[in-house]
């Protein structure tokens, strides 16, 4: 049968499939490599001959092996979130995968997603899926944008590795979904005052003062040691926070850390922006030099500031725990722990201190603090602090 002009290597082989095959550059091993289409139908097979002449063209090579979905985020989570993600952080990822993206799209191999594709994602957080025990509920709308970064970032690295020539999970192809606004309950300037008289003489004083004077986050707070205070500078650096992680699970050998044993790491702040130094104020001052001066000695694996009676970190539970508590019993409202460092930064707005001032005191990723950087925003940050403490004591 005679070649239509355009088919190019188009035969019949001996199943009767039309097949179409096509050279193409040597991978990094320096072996041949060809791509081949068929179909049953005559047309289709020169159609798809002529798309893979025009990708060839167009990109100078084409996508030979594509992995499912399924496989690529099993790949990904396996061998490269490990480098890149704190331990708690990455069972979150693996959580989400295996609950949301999987189901929704797993099958779908990579080469073939579309922003469709992703949209069924989204769809499947807002619906949930099975039945009784089994079912998955709908999740938040704050979680949904959280998975649907998670796939975009999945995806990105696929695109890396030539599994796919663009991310249908990037912002030029589907909008992520927008986050319902909620409103953050925080301490008022009266009601931290009230809450500072309740623990002065709390024998976690400085660990509450800390908090409510630095906005630190509570894993940063129980992974200070005394030697990241230093209270003739009135200085604290932020270079730690205590992790307890699963039975067994262990921090890649990437990411600096420190095993203090039973399960709990020190490990980096949450992103480089958090390594930080934070002015020491004169109420936090008088707190810290207090509770040094009756800590024990240091045992062999650390010199945390907060601990056990059997000398092991906090445990954040407890912490959340006794946080609920002091609140109780000096009749405030429920704020969450976390929501303490809200609430520094609304009382810092409220005194007037320059936005790029808070996110360095409060170690937001936005702000790149380098040593030479935080020792110019460590004397803004103290005057900040510091009308803070004056707004307090109004």
């Amino acid at each position: 049968m005679a070649r239509a002009k355009g088919d190019g290597s188009l035969y019949k082989d001996s199943r009767g499939y039309w097949t179409a095959s096509v050279t193409l550059p040597e991978g990094p091993d320096q072996k041949r490599r060809r791509k081949t289409v068929r179909s049953k139908d005559r047309g289709i097979a020169a159609q798809k001959l002529r798309d893979l002449r025009a990708e060839l063209d167009q990109h100078g090579d084409v996508i030979t092996a594509a992995p499912t979905v399924k496989a690529w985020c099993e790949k990904w989570l396996k061998e490269t979130a490990p480098e890149r993600l704190r331990p708690r952080t990455l069972d979150t990822y693996a959580g989400y995968v295996s609950r949301w993206i999987i189901p929704a799209i797993g099958r779908v191999k990579l080469a073939d997603l579309t922003p469709r594709h992703v949209e069924a994602v989204q769809e499947l957080c807002k619906t949930g899926y099975g039945e009784g025990k089994d079912a998955k509920r709908p999740v938040s709308s704050t979680t949904r944008l959280q998975i649907h970064r998670i796939l975009a970032v999945i995806l990105r690295d696929a695109v890396r590795a030539g599994h796919l020539r663009q991310n249908p999970a990037d912002r030029d192809h589907v909008a992520a979904p927008k986050r319902r606004h909620v409103e953050t309950s925080v301490l008022t300037g009266a009601q931290t005052r009230a809450l500072l008289e309740a623990v002065a003489e709390d024998p976690l004083a400085a660990r509450w003062a800390l908090a409510l004077f630095t906005g630190m986050r509570q894993g940063e707070c129980l992974g200070i040691e005394r030697g990241a205070i230093d209270l003739e500078r009135d200085l604290v650096t932020v270079r730690w926070q205590v992790q307890k992680l699963k039975q067994g699970a262990k921090p890649d050998e990437s990411i600096p850390q420190r095993d203090l044993g039973r399960g709990y790491w020190l490990l980096p702040p949450k992103t480089g922006g958090s390594f930080r130094v934070v002015p020491i104020i004169e109420p936090l001052h008088v707190a810290l030099e207090t509770h040094i001066e009756r800590m024990p000695a240091e045992t062999e694996k650390h010199d945390l500031l907060f601990r056990r009676a059997d000398g092991m970190p906090l445990d954040q539970k407890t912490d959340r725990n006794a946080w609920k508590a002091i609140l109780a019993a000096a009749k405030l409202p429920p704020v969450r722990l976390h929501d303490a460092r809200h609430g520094v930064a609304t009382l810092l707005l409220e005194a007037g201190v320059d936005i790029h001032v808070i996110q360095t005191i409060l170690g937001h990723s936005s702000v790149l603090t380098t040593k030479g950087y935080a020792h110019v925003n460590t004397r803004l940050a103290r005057e900040g602090l510091e009308r803070m403490e004056k707004l307090l004591a109004a």
